[in-house]
């Protein structure tokens, strides 16, 4: 089996540098790599001479910027009947793929499998998953960040152990925990590439990042689909690290807010079509 995998990319070279390190060393399955990336850091440029052919890279189009045109531009590249997406600014344990896309291939009732990360506190028996982020971007404060090999050192003076131990310490405390519905795509899920497609990918007039994502659940859940966590399955998201020089909520996550909030009552009052055209109408 070969599955899709597709991430975004804007600036941030390390950030990008270690998620494709951890990623090509600790997934499992076979996989096509597609990067969405439109940055000015020469984050591009090393992509084309790390990876060459061995990937693709895309260039997100038109007039609406942020994680949703990005998102949909690698989305419209994927050639295998089951992708991942995947943020960049996080690491991947070993086998961590495995447990979500068997239940995407067995059960079509699922629009996203999620995989469980730190930002989800809902385990009880995982309360230490808070304590070690909160370490991390301690941490990562006081550091200047230069180069993957930077951001590593922090990652390894914050984990008392290696990631995979912590995985395994996770995947024990998790067995049999049954997968639950949540009304978000957090930080990583595998899909059916059709599902995806019939959907229509993410709403681009929400610019930058914040609200499309719960936009791109509930449409799912509009036509009947679900939306699952797999707790077998754990990918280390950084938090708001990636956010460090922003304090406090920003315009556009206010806009993104309102157009959320003034969105939904139109599928009841207006009859709106939950499968928006956004992958498939080259003009926007």
């Amino acid at each position: 089996m070969r599955i899709s995998i597709g991430t975004p990319s804007h600036n941030k070279r390390p950030w990008t540098e270690l998620f494709m390190r951890y990623l090509f060393a600790n997934t499992e399955t076979e996989f096509d790599l597609v990067v969405s990336d439109d940055s000015t850091d020469g984050t591009y440029e090393w992509l084309q001479e790390e990876y060459g052919d061995s990937i693709t890279i895309v260039r997100p189009k038109g007039e609406y910027s942020g994680a949703s045109a990005a998102r949909n531009a690698y989305i419209k590249a994927f050639k295998n009947d089951i992708a991942i997406c995947i943020d960049n600014d996080c690491i991947v344990p070993k086998g961590w793929e495995l447990p979500i896309v068997e239940a995407v291939r067995d059960n079509k009732t699922f629009s996203m499998a999620l995989s469980a990360s730190p930002d989800m506190y809902f385990f009880s028996q995982l309360a230490h998953l808070r304590d070690t982020c909160d370490r991390f971007k301690a941490a990562y404060k006081f550091k200047d960040i230069e180069s993957s090999a930077d951001l590593e050192k922090v990652l390894i003076e914050t984990y008392p152990q290696s990631l995979n131990v912590f995985y395994g310490e996770h995947k024990m405390i998790v067995n049999g925990v049954p997968p639950w519905h949540f009304s978000n795509t957090w930080i990583c899920y595998a899909v059916r590439t059709e599902t995806m497609r019939k959907i229509g990918g993410y709403d681009e007039r929400y610019t930058r990042a914040g609200w499309e994502d719960l936009d791109l659940a509930r449409r799912f859940g509009l036509i009947g689909l679900t939306s699952m966590v797999i707790p077998m399955s754990y990918v280390h998201h950084f938090m708001g690290t990636t956010r460090q020089n922003e304090v406090g909520i920003k315009p556009h996550e206010v806009n993104n807010k309102e157009w959320y909030k003034s969105k939904y009552p139109l599928y009841a009052s207006e009859g709106l079509d939950p499968c928006e055209g956004w992958l498939c109408d080259e003009s926007k």
